[in-house]
């Protein structure tokens, strides 16, 4: 495999793509057609679904004000939005905020402190009550999710949500049986996305190499699939691959999971 291919595709989509804001996370992606998978959510936006300019504007402040790392804010207005409870969007992403508050809260735990520490068993009791509740939102957006599901090809964004919150939980056999029925819709495009981030989340890294590199084709591009054929590379030590396909992602300051891994390769690798 020629990673400089996959470079030389990543960059041009960044140049040619337009930037579409997810209806459900506020996060921006780099896309050349309106059915994409958000970067940071992964949330699945259909073609042709009409997304209201308000939803956009909620979405997009929740966002600015979960990266200002002022979550409460940000809950509240999940909470407050008007399809709350019957779009599994959004109890998902907002359990993706909590799982950032999660990481900000451990972020804060500082060992060179003296005597007891008492303030690093506040920020460590934080982490984990904010992880139990990004928890209990991924069940809640499974059940929602189940309540519209109908059955029709019109309902795969809905079980997408539900596969997405499968895996969080680290069901992964749900996840697997959620896949099946997605495949039974005939969304080919879903299904392959669904089977990537599974094979990735299992460990079958070669695996997840070849459906991410499908999805970097001209017909069923998705540029998430850059990173999960960058996760794939690591664990298959190739890490200045993975590197440079990272550093190529349209749109990474977007995406804290890029930003992650690509620390994650550099600290391993020994670099500054």
């Amino acid at each position: 495999m020629n990673v400089k291919t996959y470079i030389k595709l990543l960059k041009g989509v960044e140049a040619s793509s337009k930037i579409y804001v997810c209806p459900y996370c506020g996060s921006k992606t780099y896309s050349k057609t309106d059915q994409f998978f958000c970067s940071y959510c992964e949330g699945l936006i259909p073609s042709g679904r009409a997304v209201p300019v308000e939803s956009i504007q909620q979405a997009s402040e929740i966002n600015n004000l979960v990266r200002s790392s002022k979550f409460d804010l940000a809950f509240q207005k999940y909470e407050s939005l008007a399809d709350y409870s019957i779009n599994p969007y959004f109890a998902y992403a907002e359990a993706l905020a909590y799982i950032e508050l999660s990481n900000y809260e451990t972020s804060q735990i500082n060992y060179t402190l003296n005597g007891f520490m008492e303030e690093n068993i506040v920020h460590r009791n934080n982490s984990i009550a904010a992880f139990s509740k990004a928890r209990l939102l991924l069940a809640k957006s499974i059940e929602t999710a189940k309540k519209e599901v109908q059955g029709g090809p019109e309902t795969a964004p809905y079980m997408h949500a539900m596969f997405l919150s499968y895996v969080r939980l680290g069901d992964f056999k749900a996840a697997s049986s959620v896949l099946e029925k997605t495949k039974k819709l005939g969304s080919t495009l879903v299904s392959e996305y669904e089977s990537m981030v599974l094979e990735n989340n299992i460990g079958e890294y070669d695996k997840t190499t070849e459906d991410s590199v499908k999805l970097l084709s001209a017909d069923m591009l998705s540029v998430n699939a850059a990173y999960y054929l960058a996760y794939a590379l690591f664990k298959k030590k190739r890490e200045k691959d993975a590197l440079a396909i990272l550093n190529a992602f349209p749109g990474k300051d977007e995406v804290p999971a890029v930003g992650r891994l690509a620390n994650e390769i550099n600290n391993y690798l020994g670099n500054s």
